[in-house]
């Protein structure tokens, strides 16, 4: 049998066939973008001629990089190196796609068969938004409803409540709200389902609708100024609004929306709250997703060994 397609062909019916067995279009995005340096590297070699010295040394480079962030969308590039858990999501990422080429007959070998993964970091205590922080941002958007602005509060208190992913909540639609049951259909990275949320968010949420204009489509959360007024809300404006609002509320730690979700699994855990349930509540695919929360790290320990000491 003859191997004569290049990466960049193998890539294309890689995409088409994840979206053909349900895979979200921003997951399918998030495999590119990891990929993307080797692609751009040896786009045009056909896939037999793929070595797994190519490989390790594309490797190598993601361990040696001094540029975070670079091509992301929502963070600004800065110099650092590379955290693990990076490097390890983008060797994870060649490692699919090349095992997909070779298990579908596109490639006669798998040269990352034998390229080992970094060690994937399990502790999640830099993951995780303050409960502080997450007070005094609440604060900010009360005030701002109040001023005529009910959107941001909606916005957060939702990601808050019900621990939503950002793509979810920019998916809303008017018809997924059950205002009265105090749930939503939400529709992601997981598919879709639903999510449960308490009497002051769907209060936050009327306040929303209250002002909402009426416009020419049914997304729940749209943009309020400029070229992106009225139009549906994007995953980069959710994270660049909580940005103004945690820079107002004077936090320096984490504030994007990913860091409230985990704050809700981490507080949830806290609680002794059974995994099956936050797994629920997270909407996990995988229960190992929400087993991290049992993660702690040293200052979490310190914080407990001081309430619970036995030494008086």
């Amino acid at each position: 049998m003859g191997y004569h397609m290049n990466l960049n062909t193998a890539w294309k019916l890689f995409a088409r066939s994840k979206a053909g067995n349900g895979v979200k279009a921003v997951t399918i995005a998030t495999y590119r973008q990891r990929i993307d340096t080797f692609l751009t590297q040896h786009g045009e070699t056909e896939l037999d001629q793929i070595t797994i010295d190519q490989v390790e040394a594309w490797a190598r480079q993601q361990y040696q990089t001094t540029t975070r962030w670079d091509g992301h969308p929502c963070h600004p590039a800065s110099r650092g190196k590379l955290s693990n858990a990076t490097i390890h999501g983008r060797i994870r990422a060649l490692k699919t796609f090349l095992t997909w080429c070779n298990q579908r007959g596109h490639a006669s070998a798998n040269p990352t068969a034998d390229l080992r993964m970094p060690r994937y970091p399990r502790i999640l205590h830099n993951k995780v938004m303050a409960d502080h922080d997450l007070a005094k941002m609440l604060k900010v958007t009360r005030r701002r409803a109040k001023e005529g602005n009910p959107r941001d509060h909606a916005i957060l208190t939702f990601i808050a409540d019900t621990g939503c992913r950002v793509g979810e909540l920019c998916n809303l639609k008017l018809t997924d709200l059950d205002l009265t049951n105090l749930t939503a259909l939400v529709d992601g990275k997981s598919g879709p389902g639903y999510v449960a949320y308490t009497p002051a968010t769907a209060a936050a949420l009327q306040a929303w609708l209250t002002a909402r204009p009426r416009l020419g489509h049914d997304y729940l959360f749209v943009g309020l100024w400029g070229a992106a007024k009225d139009k549906p809300i994007t995953r980069n404006a959710v994270y660049l609004t909580m940005k103004r609002i945690a820079r107002e509320a004077a936090v320096s730690g984490r504030f994007n929306p990913h860091s409230v979700r985990h704050l809700v699994g981490q507080s949830w855990a806290d609680h002794g709250v059974n995994l099956g349930l936050i797994q629920q509540k997270l909407r996990h695919a995988d229960m190992n997703s929400t087993a991290v929360y049992l993660n702690q790290n040293i200052k979490r320990v310190q914080a407990k060994t001081d309430e619970l000491s036995l030494v008086r």
